[in-house]
């Protein structure tokens, strides 16, 4: 790759990004579903605490001494006391785990390690009755709504592009009870108390594992993801085959269990050939970005910040609207055509009407790049950042649309291939959507009166 002057390697844009926040966030779809279970896990942890009162006076009054009377009765006062800082932290838990759908090997070494997947589900300083606790818990969730839970599994990984794994799934029994656990760290209660919390977590809180996979699952299907998959049995009906079996006599329970034991062998089969073409449908819509990112940028010279919004941002557009639109559907061809359109606004051209060409193409510009970002969510900040600095590299290609701006700002030729990770990298705060208008309208304003003013003086 070629350097000169401020010229950076493409090489080096790549590790100084890593360190820097991304703009590419999660598709708006994630976002919904994580604030639908939100509103159920809130009402599930409210229905903990105002029971957990009862519950515990009811242990204190069975107490067999003063001590362990005392020992219920401190819990009582200590739950109360920090019932909002437990519930603001796992939900604060829960955001982060979302965030990190979005991010690679970096992500989870900056998790809390309540929350880390190579942490065990409790953290060191609990008893083994706590994890057997735990474990009993998620796997119960597992047995009772695991199909659900795999198929959710396997939407949220369409949507990302890469495998999921149900530890990773921020709605998944590990998560939720990690959240919990890190919620509740601080609590300073016997291990006995800790025990009856846990259980008042699975009952008012796991117990409504089957609704909230059902509801993610619908908006997710609402929405085109995998919508061939078979839909997760209800908890009714599991009930009432469960009813019939018991019903049976011997002989024709072993011959109904066999068959269950084949459906679910052929659920399992059939999940994984869905995963598998997932997999693929996902890999082959990356290779078609990737082409289109080769033949748009391949021998061009742009902004290092630009190039980077392009790779970073621009292609996870791309790729969301080739799988969910398809690479020959008009949406397709106009998020390239925006791409093409930001790279040549910051291109130098010798031609004379270049200037007046770019006046009227800025505001088309910026209007196509806010409609494309509106799919998914992304820093305000960075994202302000990035449309602040394009507004300056428009003010300058205006002002001098022939001219060098290597001292103004470094640039960087591309003359290797592009190869797109499979997951974004980088730590993240926060992901936000944008309401329309609340940070690009100022942008677009003060682009066009600046390129409007110049022109005038021209």
């Amino acid at each position: 790759m070629h350097i000169d002057g401020n010229v950076v390697p493409l090489r080096r844009v790549a590790s100084d990004q890593a360190t820097q926040l991304p703009l590419a966030r999660l598709p708006v779809i994630v976002l919904q579903v994580r604030d639908k279970a939100t509103q159920q896990l809130r009402q599930g942890l409210q229905a903990l605490f105002d029971n957990a009162d009862d519950t515990l006076f009811e242990m204190a009054d069975r107490a067999p001494d003063d001590v362990e009377q005392n020992l219920f009765f401190e819990a009582m006062r200590d739950l109360r006391l920090k019932r909002k800082s437990i519930e603001r932290l796992f939900f604060e838990q829960l955001f982060k785990a979302f965030i990190n759908l979005g991010q690679c090997d970096l992500a989870y070494r900056m998790l809390p390690r309540s929350l880390s997947p190579n942490a065990s589900v409790a953290p060191l300083d609990d008893g083994p009755e706590r994890n057997l606790a735990v474990q009993a818990m998620v796997n119960k969730v597992l047995y009772r709504d695991g199909f659900a839970l795999d198929q959710l599994t396997a939407r949220l990984s369409t949507l990302l592009g890469r495998t999921l794994i149900e530890q990773h799934n921020p709605l998944g029994p590990t998560v939720l009870c990690n959240c919990f656990l890190a919620a509740g760290r601080h609590l300073g209660v016997d291990i006995k108390v800790k025990l009856i919390i846990l259980t008042l977590f699975d009952r008012y809180v796991l117990s409504g594992a089957g609704q909230l996979y059902a509801q993610a699952n619908q908006l997710l299907i609402a929405t085109g993801v995998l919508p061939g998959l078979t839909p997760a049995p209800t908890n009714d009906a599991m009930d009432n085959n469960t009813a019939s079996e018991l019903a049976m006599p011997e002989g024709e329970q072993v011959d109904a269990l066999t068959r269950d034991e084949r459906r679910r062998s052929e659920r399992l089969e059939q999940r994984i050939r869905d995963a598998e073409e997932s997999h693929a449908q996902t890999a082959l819509a990356r290779q078609r970005v990737e082409q289109a990112l080769n033949q748009a940028l391949l021998g061009k010279t742009l902004p290092q910040s630009v190039l980077a919004f392009l790779l970073d941002t621009w292609s996870k557009v791309l790729l969301l609207t080739c799988l969910k639109r398809g690479h020959l559907s008009p949406q397709w061809q106009a998020d390239v055509q925006t791409m093409m359109q930001l790279i040549w606004s910051v291109q130098r051209y010798d031609q004379p009407d270049a200037r007046e060409h770019l006046l009227t193409l800025v505001p088309a510009l910026l209007k196509a790049l806010r409609e494309g970002l509106s799919g998914s969510a992304f820093d305000p900040f960075a994202t302000r950042a990035f449309f602040s600095e394009l507004e300056c590299l428009h003010v300058q290609m205006f002002e001098h649309p022939g001219h060098s701006r290597a001292d103004a700002t470094a640039t960087v030729e591309v003359l290797e291939p592009i190869i797109l990770p499979t997951a974004e990298e980088g730590p993240v705060d926060t992901a936000r959507v944008f309401d329309d208008g609340v940070l690009f309208e100022p942008d677009l304003a003060s682009v066009m009166g600046k390129l409007q003013y110049l022109n005038r003086v021209k």
